[in-house]
């Protein structure tokens, strides 16, 4: 279920939480919701800009339903996309199929795309092959 965290910055450029959204899916019509809704509760005062990633669905429910808003795309999230695609021109990289296909996946891996959810600071499993580890001293595949 998809997290949605609607922050911005106060008066004395902190960080504050305007609200957040537990989403069913990240369609078009989820997030027209999720504005609509949000924007009844502040008053129907519209922020003077939203920041993004370059979520189509989201981009066309803010066009709609925020349309004297700026609508900025994350440089971060651009930055990286740029940089990818010189890695890939730069070495020849271009049919390379695991690239291609970590490519595919970057929101599952890439900072820039995952730092919004929370993992407790966690970004490998070594926690989990720790926990793997000591249980293979115990556990066999011959234990019955």
């Amino acid at each position: 279920m998809p997290f949605i965290p609607i922050t911005g910055v106060n008066h004395h450029y902190q960080n504050i939480l305007f609200g957040f959204a537990l989403m069913r899916d990240e369609t078009e019509i989820s997030y027209k919701w999720v504005l609509n809704t949000w924007l009844e509760a502040v008053g129907n005062k519209p922020p003077l800009t939203i920041i993004t990633d370059q979520d189509i669905a989201l981009g066309n429910a803010i066009a709609e339903i925020l349309p004297d808003t700026k609508h900025i795309l994350c440089s971060w999230h651009i930055k990286f996309v740029g940089k990818w695609e010189v890695l890939v021109d730069k070495y020849g990289l271009e049919d390379h199929v695991w690239l291609n296909d970590m490519y595919v996946i970057k929101d599952k891996w890439i900072r820039a795309y995952t730092k919004q959810h929370f993992s407790a600071g966690m970004t490998t499993t070594s926690r989990s092959e720790s926990m793997n580890s000591f249980f293979d001293e115990y556990v066999k595949a011959s234990t019955g």
